[in-house]
């Protein structure tokens, strides 16, 4: 009688088995680093859109409104926020983004301790803040360009 014959291949994983699970995490991981980016990349994107309706409501509201209407854009903690402002009472308030991006209004970085207005004129919808450009910085950058004279703002 044979006691416990020992089959040599069953001692450990062979090499095949080893190369397909370093293949399998490697394609996780490049999976998981490419949605990362693709995640701050669509942050910079949506607070782009968000500043930009932001404004437009703004302008909007002042030509419709008899009060002054005011976007302020500032940081509180580790997001970036959009608080409306009608006759000096704060009617609204949207969430631009998180501390993941950096949002500098004409060069200045925006931080917890400043604060930036918008406003505009009632008569012709014109801006009456002289700021040119918001830049949004992520993984990727976006810039809110503003026409003065218009009161008008596209991406780029």
């Amino acid at each position: 009688m044979r006691k416990g014959k020992r089959k040599l291949n069953q001692a450990g994983m062979s090499l095949v088995e080893l190369v397909v699970v370093i293949l399998i995490i490697g394609i996780l991981s490049a999976g998981t680093g490419i949605g990362v980016t693709f995640v701050n990349r669509m942050n910079a994107t949506s607070a782009t859109e968000k500043l930009a309706s932001a404004l437009e409501r703004t302008r909007v509201r002042t030509i419709a409104s008899d009060k002054e209407v005011k976007l302020v854009l500032e940081k509180d903690g580790n997001d970036y926020y959009g608080r409306f402002l009608e006759g000096g009472v704060e009617i609204d308030t949207i969430r631009i983004g998180n501390s993941a991006l950096t949002i500098k209004v004409d060069g200045s970085v925006l931080n917890d301790a400043s604060s930036y207005e918008f406003s505009y004129k009632k008569s012709n919808g014109a801006f009456q803040s002289t700021y040119t450009k918001i830049i949004v910085e992520g993984s990727k950058t976006k810039t809110v360009y503003m026409v003065n004279a218009t009161g008008r703002c596209y991406i780029e």
